[in-house]
C-alpha cells in the first residue's frame, strides 16, 4: 500500500495509523514503515532482504510470512528469505494474508476459464501450495476481514477500473455485492464493524452492522 492510500483509509476509518512497505535504501530489500498520521510522520518498523532487485514485496503476514511477485509468478517465503513457495506461475498483482497466516489471496492476471480481455482473477491459495481456489474472475483487490471469516474484493472490474465491493464466506459459497466501488483493495475496521472502499475519486465507508 502506498503512503498516500495508507492515508486515505486511516482517515476513512477514523483511525490513527497504519503500515505501508516501501523499497528500502539497500538495492534489494523493502522496509516496513509505520504512518502516524495525527502526527504526518512515518517510522520504520522492520526492513527485509530480496531474493532479486526484480521482486516486488505484495504483502507480509503478522507470522513473518511475505508474499512477492517474482519472474516465477507468487512466491511465499519467510522474511529472511528462505523456505520459498511458488504458489501460482501466473504474473501476481497483488496479495493480501489471512489472519492466522494460513491462507493468501492474491489477483493474477489471465483467468482459468477465459474472460474478458485483460482478465484478472482473485484466487485463494494455502501458503504451503496443498490448495488452490478460484474466487472470481474480472476480479482484483482481495482484502481479509479481521476474524478471517470473509474474504472482500472487487468484483466485476471493467476496462475502467470500475466494479462492485463484494463479499465471499472463507471457504467458498456465494458471493453477495455490497456497493459500487473502484479498483483499489477494501479494508476493514480493527472491529470489522466497517469496510472502507474507493468510490470514484473518494473513499466510502459502510457500516457492517
Amino acid at each position: 500500500m502506498k503512503r498516500s492510500a495508507c492515508a486515505a483509509v486511516v482517515a476513512a476509518l477514523l483511525g490513527s495509523a497504519c503500515a505501508f512497505a516501501a523499497r528500502a535504501d539497500a538495492p534489494s530489500g523493502y522496509a516496513l514503515w509505520r504512518l502516524d498520521t495525527k502526527a504526518d510522520a512515518s517510522s520504520e518498523v522492520s526492513a527485509f532482504p530480496l531474493s532479486s532487485a526484480s521482486d516486488v514485496v505484495l504483502a507480509r503476514s503478522r507470522q513473518d510470512k511475505v508474499a512477492l511477485a517474482t519472474a516465477d509468478g507468487l512466491v511465499v517465503e519467510n522474511a529472511n528469505s528462505t523456505q520459498p513457495v511458488v504458489l501460482a506461475t501466473a504474473t501476481p498483482i497483488g496479495a493480501a494474508f489471512s489472519p492466522d497466516g494460513s491462507s493468501v489471496a492474491f489477483t493474477t492476471y489471465g483467468c482459468q476459464n477465459g474472460g474478458s480481455g485483460g482478465c484478472t482473477q482473485v484466487v485463494i491459495a494455502a501458503i504451503d501450495g496443498s490448495a488452490t481456489r478460484l474466487v472470481a474472475q474480472d476480479a482484483s483487490s482481495p482484502a481479509w476481514s479481521p476474524d478471517g471469516a470473509t474474504l472482500a474484493f472487487v468484483d466485476d472490474v471493467d476496462g475502467s477500473g470500475r466494479g462492485r465491493l463484494a463479499f465471499q464466506a472463507a471457504g467458498g459459497g456465494p458471493i453477495t455485492y455490497v456497493a459500487n466501488a473502484s479498483e483499489s483493495p477494501p479494508a476493514f475496521s480493527p472491529g470489522g464493524r466497517s469496510v472502507a472502499y474507493g468510490c470514484g475519486d473518494s473513499v466510502c465507508v459502510r457500516d457492517l452492522r
